[in-house]
């Protein structure tokens, strides 16, 4: 015999039949083939994304709900655009971000959550990592995106919060200093992160247009923390590095990775710079060596990209 619709799913699926006042047909009418059990849910609520428009209601939902919580099925968890400040009432009830997810924390700690992507101000980052720690006490990835200027600190500092995670995704990260003329967004980055009061420490490395001169914000970085290091990429396609000048010819950092497992160099003028880099290289555990050059010696060869990769493990 079929059962009813769940309450839980006619109130997230047919929540626009709300002006119509149709409901409680649509529950009555709708019946599904075999009953309503705990291991249906884990699909459904395997990736959810909640902002201020369906925040309460989803708290609503999981805390109304009769069988195995719904916070323990989720895998992925996204938080939109939640900021300090209410939202104007022709938008949505008056709420703010910490009383949102003040309400997240009352269910209960999200065990299952191995990411978590977060789209908000840096400023309301650093006031509730604390909470999302809580929140998501077994995180792998910290996915943050849509960061304001000025947040590269406070970003920082939340990933604290989180000792689980172990890999730390930045996107559209603005940052406010001014380069100097001729610096890139990577090398600006790396003089945010050599000013902090901590310094962290990553395990994997990319790096666009940003090259490790031992001079360089980046070669700082990696003398300092480069131990640490388990994978670099350095998409370097600098006229600077890629010819004979000053900078071609500055020592390089990457000789302080000595626990680097895998490196990927993309660039122009390859031959130079893979002869003066892998000299340079110290590190036991490496395994893996990928090259790419797009220079102008393939573009004659009507070649879009060249790339040669070594598993020095196989080797």
């Amino acid at each position: 015999m079929a059962s009813d619709l769940p309450p839980e799913l006619v109130e997230l699926i047919f929540d626009h039949f709300h002006p119509f006042e149709d409901r409680q047909t649509l529950q009555a009418c709708s019946l599904v083939c075999k009953s309503w059990l705990a291991a249906s849910r884990v699909p459904l609520f395997a990736d959810i994304s909640l902002h201020q428009d369906n925040i309460a209601s989803f708290c609503h939902v999981a805390q109304s709900s009769r069988l195995v919580p719904i916070q323990t099925c989720i895998r992925r968890l996204t938080l939109e655009y939640i900021e300090d400040l209410p939202r104007p009432a022709s938008v949505c009830t008056n709420f703010e971000a910490r009383d949102s997810l003040e309400d997240l924390q009352r269910l209960g700690p999200f065990p299952g959550v191995k990411i978590l992507r977060l789209e908000m101000s840096g400023t309301v980052l650093d006031r509730h990592a604390v909470v999302l720690g809580m929140i998501c006490p077994n995180l792998s990835t910290l996915d943050i995106d849509a960061v304001n200027s000025g947040a590269l600190s406070a970003v920082l500092r939340a990933v604290a919060a989180f000792p689980s995670a172990d890999t730390l995704r930045l996107r559209r990260l603005l940052l406010p200093t001014k380069p100097r003329r001729g610096a890139v967004p990577d090398t600006v980055f790396f003089r945010g992160v050599l000013a902090l009061d901590a310094l962290p420490k990553f395990s994997s490395l990319c790096a666009w247009n940003a090259w490790p001169h031992a001079r360089s914000a980046l070669g700082d970085y990696l003398r300092r923390a480069g131990t640490h290091i388990q994978h670099i990429c350095l998409d370097a396609y600098l006229q600077d590095v890629s010819n004979n000048s000053l900078y071609a010819k500055e020592p390089i950092a990457i000789a302080h990775c000595t626990g680097l497992q895998s490196l990927r160099i993309s660039a122009e003028n390859l031959p130079h710079i893979a002869l003066r880099i892998l000299p340079l290289l110290a590190a036991p555990s490496l395994s893996v060596i990928s090259l790419e050059d797009s220079g102008a010696c393939f573009r004659l060869l009507r070649l879009r990209r060249r790339r040669v990769e070594v598993d020095l493990a196989s080797a």
